[in-house]
């Protein structure tokens, strides 16, 4: 009985974290459609300071990055079955779900919660693959909020990508936090077992 109870009460949240957080406007959307978009662009990054540095832990972050976004893919493919279940409201994207995807489109956008077309959302695989580069910058360089304002810029656009996802309905608030835990712990794995050769002094 107080599993059941357990499981309405955690129904009931997630319904409230579901609802819409911010009226809709044009220009949002297409605010929100570009820095969902900051991912990818950070690819860009890496292999431009690549190229002015020559320095190679740009390609671990780069590898760690897509290592994330593959594991997030096989994730989502393994609770594809229990989206019509019990944990449905957790486990897949919001009904409102559109241009979810890298290219602004996903054919399982809008499917809903519990229904046969019900896309898979936990964890945000942008929020996760946005935390862990963010995160791995700060780290390698050893950025502080005293010595590098690039380190409140970077957290400030890690937070503007998870808004942005929620926002579009692509994730709900669980779902981005998620992200922002994988991407986070991976990036201080990466840091504390790949990076010791390549760590600047």
């Amino acid at each position: 009985m107080a599993i059941n109870d357990g499981i309405a009460g955690a129904r009931e949240f997630v319904g409230r974290v579901q609802e819409p957080l911010f009226a809709r406007a044009p220009w949002k959307d297409r605010l929100a459609d570009w820095v969902s978009l900051a991912p990818a662009a950070c690819y860009v990054v890496l292999l431009a300071l690549l190229v002015a540095t020559r320095d190679p832990y740009y390609i671990v972050i780069a590898v760690g990055m897509t290592t994330i976004a593959l594991a997030v893919k096989m994730t989502k493919t393994a609770t594809r079955p229990f989206l019509r279940g019990d944990f449905a409201e957790w486990l897949a994207r919001p009904s409102g779900a559109r241009g979810c995807g890298a290219l602004n489109g996903e054919e399982c956008d809008g499917g809903g919660v519990g229904g046969d077309g019900a896309c898979p959302g936990m964890p945000s695989g942008h929020q996760a693959i946005m935390a862990f580069f963010v995160f791995s910058v700060i780290f390698y360089h050893r950025l502080t909020v005293v010595s590098a304002p690039l380190w409140i810029a970077l957290l400030a656009l890690n937070f503007a990508v998870g808004v942005s996802r929620v926002y579009k309905e692509c994730h709900t608030i669980p779902q981005v936090v998620a992200g922002s835990v994988v991407g986070i712990l991976i990036a201080v794995a990466f840091y504390q077992v790949i990076s010791p050769p390549f760590r600047l002094d």
